[in-house]
């Protein structure tokens, strides 16, 4: 009833903070090894092991792309996990962005808001230009111009993060099916999922699911996907 769940059992390893690859592993069970076309992607992917939430699928054998403005981050995944692509920049609107490096770099910012809070916390190094692109603009240059089934996105660009997953879930014709984003505590008052975070509404309203909470990190999945047909429908969570 519940897939293959003990050989991902036998897997020890996790890269993330919190333990959210692990939570995708279990969500992604059944097709972790059969899925034979892109299989995540990560937007803001920052260092290519250490607090990553894809680098436990590529050591299972998995391929994605991955996303990060960071100049020394396209040299590190090269010799880390040569078999990913790698686009240098930002998700977005396409233009040019001011993006700020601060000395711990998983706080580096191309929101406005985000650096002048972060200036007060930690050590600006100094700030470059980078391209920033829609996703399936990014997407298509790599050869993926029709639409895709993504098992797996992963979002986490410091201040931006809403704007990200608005323009993916609401413009691209590719279909993720779990979503892992950072969204903070929000607000542990009332029980989750509910609608006091902009990027749970958003979520809801496209179609997806909380089925767990970090305190960095929402995990959401696409409540209509033929992916999660071991959960038992008693067990899902159902809208009217």
């Amino acid at each position: 009833m519940f897939g293959d769940l003990h050989s991902i059992c036998n897997i020890s390893k996790s890269y993330s903070l919190e333990g959210e690859d692990r939570i995708a592993l279990s969500l992604l069970r059944d097709i972790v090894k059969t899925h034979d076309s892109l299989f995540y992607v990560d937007i803001g992917c920052n260092h290519p092991e250490t607090g990553n939430n894809t680098k436990l699928f590529y050591d299972l054998g998995k391929r994605g792309l991955c996303v990060d403005p960071l100049p020394a981050m396209e040299q590190a995944y090269k010799r880390k996990r040569p078999a990913d692509l790698f686009f240098s920049g930002a998700v977005g609107t396409e233009c040019l962005v001011d993006f700020y490096i601060f000395e711990d770099d998983t706080a580096s910012s191309a929101d406005p808001d985000t650096v002048s809070r972060y200036k007060d916390k930690f050590r600006l190094k100094k700030s470059v230009t980078v391209m920033q692109k829609q996703l399936d603009s990014i997407l298509s240059n790599f050869g993926y111009t029709k639409p895709v089934d993504i098992p797996l996105l992963s979002v986490d660009v410091e201040g931006s993060d809403l704007e990200v997953v608005r323009q993916v879930l609401e413009q691209s014709i590719h279909t993720y099916h779990v979503l892992i984003i950072e969204d903070k505590l929000v607000n542990i008052d009332p029980s989750f999922p509910n609608n006091i975070s902009a990027i749970n509404a958003l979520a809801h309203r496209a179609g997806y699911g909380m089925i767990s909470k970090t305190p960095l990190n929402s995990v959401y999945i696409l409540r209509n996907s033929p992916i999660f047909s071991w959960i038992p429908l008693s067990m899902r969570y159902m809208t009217t």
